[in-house]
């Protein structure tokens, strides 16, 4: 009998009337025992939530019933689908031992996965991390179509939730960790049409300005377009418009087959190459061929930037160039000099320009002094020697380097140092600057009190983690103005984390060769020695 009535209960059970006395007469409702409900949580679940929970249990009962299924278990005769944390709060804070049966807990049909996901999500209650790997889990089960009939969503909204798993590792972390709190879920999706290396670039890019501003979608979008892409015809090489980019990223891979749906997408002013390694790298050869053609046929043209920040794998020296807030373009018939465009929207150009008199008079002050010597405004600038050009070259090169183990640090995709590793160091950069702040997890307690939540397995992962930002910024101090760069540094890294530096150097050798000019320089430079040992 009383497995006949369990089997009914799985339909609401509505109080009856009895015609004989016309009294309300209450069913009585079936009971299971919570020990023959198995309850395992899905996601991160904090004791405080749990806390939190029962005390709204307490104070204005169950809101929503605990819903359950049976399952073939040797232990348990049903699991929790929606529900976990009532029930863990019922149990484990209240002490409830038996729960009745529909009012407390009801039964629900269907893939429970599924439920789970529809119920949380339409609270609100999953993190955008949790909602994309939910998310790509069910499209795997049931296909972006299905699964969007069922969560009642567009195909296009579960795809563009989808695709944020191609976010690169720092994005992740800053979804989990709402490290930009103005960026929305469309912020993010824009974010993930990109490459990891315009991903990596962009996350820099917002990190280090830390900003409060909130940007319009249309805005950002169209900011990491003109940022971390490059339009076609603005090539400064493309005068006949007969360059068509990489070929190998999404949009060049578009344009090389059957083209865009709309005409207006197919305007060659508009196509742009999302390879920035690419276009940076042939930019970067033909301006250094350039500077130096101009170094030798114009000597007295002046070398400008647009930026104030120079791309990785820049190819002259920062103290070469003008920054932007130095120089005003004018016109040559009112005075303004000519000047070449190294970096920046209209790298490659040519415009006239007047040097700031106060960029001027700080530059010949700091000269100066440094030199601990009065100005000598007759003397002119001596253009750079062969062996200079050299230097600052190799030093290029290694920055170049540099910059790819930084990327490697950064992806921790290699086997984490050892413990002594780690602490030494430490022990170089001292400890106040590498931990500042107290050790913790998002939901837990920090200092002391989180002492018995250190899972010693991941300690060491995390403590490199910390220090790995910390050996980052050491070793960007040598990436940008006359200062040498880290090297002797990055060797030691390199042969921490097993990165191989002298492969890299030779690969950048080749990514920046000695520009061709040279040749013609290094005859010049000898001509007068010929000429003297000639007349000795």
């Amino acid at each position: 009998m009383k497995k006949n009535a369990l089997k009914s209960s799985t339909k609401t059970t509505k109080p009856t009337t009895s015609k004989a006395s016309n009294k309300k007469e209450t069913l009585t409702m079936n009971v299971i025992k919570a020990e023959e409900i198995l309850c395992e949580f899905d996601r991160n679940t904090s004791e405080q939530e749990i806390q939190d929970r029962a005390a709204s249990i307490n104070g204005v009962g169950l809101i929503h019933s605990i819903k359950i299924q049976p399952i073939e278990h040797e232990s348990y005769k049903y699991k929790v689908v929606v529900g976990r944390k009532s029930f863990v709060a019922m149990t484990q804070i209240i002490g409830k031992t038996e729960f009745t049966v529909p009012s407390e807990v009801s039964f629900i049909e269907g893939d429970a996965e599924l439920i789970a996901f529809a119920e949380n999500d339409e609270r609100t209650n999953l993190t955008l991390a949790e909602q994309i790997e939910k998310l790509a889990k069910l499209s795997e089960k049931f296909g972006i179509a299905e699964l969007a009939t069922h969560l009642s969503h567009s195909p296009q909204w579960i795809a563009a939730r989808i695709r944020l798993k191609e976010l690169a590792e720092c994005w992740r972390t800053a979804t989990k960790e709402n490290r930009f709190p103005n960026f929305t879920l469309g912020h993010y999706e824009i974010i993930a049409k990109y490459s990891e290396d315009i991903q990596l670039a962009v996350f820099e890019y917002f990190d280090r300005r830390n900003t409060d501003e909130k940007i319009p979608l249309a805005k950002f979008s169209k900011m990491l377009d003109e940022e971390f892409t490059f339009l076609l015809k603005n090539a400064p090489w493309n005068e006949d418009s007969s360059y068509q980019g990489c070929g190998e990223c999404p949009a060049c891979i578009d344009r090389k087959n059957n083209g865009f749906l709309f005409d207006d997408m197919n305007d060659y002013g508009k196509a742009r190459c999302q390879n920035r390694q690419f276009y940076l790298e042939k930019l970067h050869a033909f301006i250094a061929e350039k500077v130096e053609k101009i170094r030798q046929d114009e000597p007295e043209t002046l070398h400008i930037s647009q930026s104030r920040e120079y791309p990785e794998g820049f190819p002259l020296d920062v103290e070469e160039v003008y920054p932007p807030h130095a120089w005003t373009q004018v016109s040559k018939k009112n005075g303004g000099q000519r000047a070449f465009i190294v970096c920046g929207p209209q790298a490659g150009n040519s415009i006239h320009v007047k040097i700031e008199d106060y960029y001027r008079k700080q530059q010949e002050d700091r000269a100066n002094s440094a030199a601990g010597t009065e100005p000598e405004t007759t003397e002119e600038k001596q253009p750079s020697t062969l062996a200079e050009r050299k230097e600052r070259k190799h030093r290029q090169r290694q920055r170049h380097c540099i910059d790819s183990l930084i990327a490697y640090l950064e992806k921790f995709e290699y086997q984490i140092p050892d413990r002594n590793t780690i602490f030494k160091l430490i022990a170089c950069l001292g400890v106040d600057s590498v931990f500042r702040g107290n050790w913790g997890k998002d939901g837990t307690k920090e200092g002391i009190a989180s002492y018995p939540l250190v899972d010693e397995e991941t300690l060491d992962a995390e403590a490199w983690k910390k220090l790995t930002s910390n050996l980052v910024s050491e070793l960007k101090q040598g990436q940008s103005g006359p200062v040498e760069a880290k090297w002797a540094e990055a060797e030691v890294l390199a042969q921490i984390v097993g990165f191989d530096l002298e492969k890299t150097f030779s690969e950048a050798v080749e990514a920046l060769p000695d520009p061709k000019a040279w040749q013609e320089l290094e005859k010049k430079e000898q001509r007068p020695v010929e000429e003297k040992s000639s007349a000795a």
